[in-house]
């Protein structure tokens, strides 16, 4: 059950306790959504690390019409930050396998990343600390003991939003690949982008 963006929207307003499970579980959900439908597996194990910045310099034109008739072009030259995300993801079907995926950062996926991001640990959400990345059963179980938490509180999320769907982990994917399609981009790329 994919939300609408007229739903996320609402998702997004819910006023919740900061440093609360319900706050970190709808952020969680919204770093998905916003991190191109990562799943819950993939944004849960993003790293610190991963989150960079590129910087580039561009040139701009404006007016400057301090005491001039006609108005003078200036050009002027500004730093520009473009922030990235990377993440692996887990392809399947014959390109199975892992891939780093590189997701511009918005503006709203910065601001949540600023509340947890904390350089000391090693992922940007709290999920993960502590387990050892090299021992896959005790990832796995990791995340799926997380994802049977977040999933109830993510229908009680909805609930208070007042979005009558059952919200779930997955539905971030689904609502990435749903918005996709019905701006016309083509099936394809749409199941290589989340990894299908």
């Amino acid at each position: 059950n994919a939300p609408t963006i007229d739903e996320l929207k609402k998702i997004i307003a819910l006023q919740l306790e900061k440093g609360s499970r319900l706050r970190l579980m709808r952020d969680t959900f919204l770093i998905g959504v916003l991190s191109s439908g990562s799943r819950i597996s993939e944004t849960i194990t993003i790293k610190n690390e991963n989150i960079t910045a590129e910087y580039e310099t561009r040139y701009v034109y404006g007016y400057s019409t301090k005491n001039l008739a006609p108005p003078l072009v200036k050009r002027q030259k500004i730093q520009v930050v473009n922030r990235f995300l990377a993440y692996a993801m887990k392809k399947k079907g014959e390109d199975a396998g892992v891939v780093m995926k590189k997701v511009l950062i918005t503006p709203l996926l910065w601001k949540l990343i600023m509340v947890y991001k904390n350089d000391a640990n090693k992922y940007l959400l709290p999920y993960m600390e502590g387990i050892d990345e090299n021992d896959k059963k005790a990832m796995k179980k990791g995340m799926i003991n997380w994802t049977s938490q977040i999933n109830p509180k993510l229908k009680i999320i909805a609930k208070m939003a007042g979005v009558d769907k059952e919200l779930c982990t997955h539905s971030a994917r689904h609502m990435v690949g749903q918005t996709l399609e019905k701006n016309g981009v083509l099936k394809g790329e749409i199941k290589n982008s989340l990894g299908h």
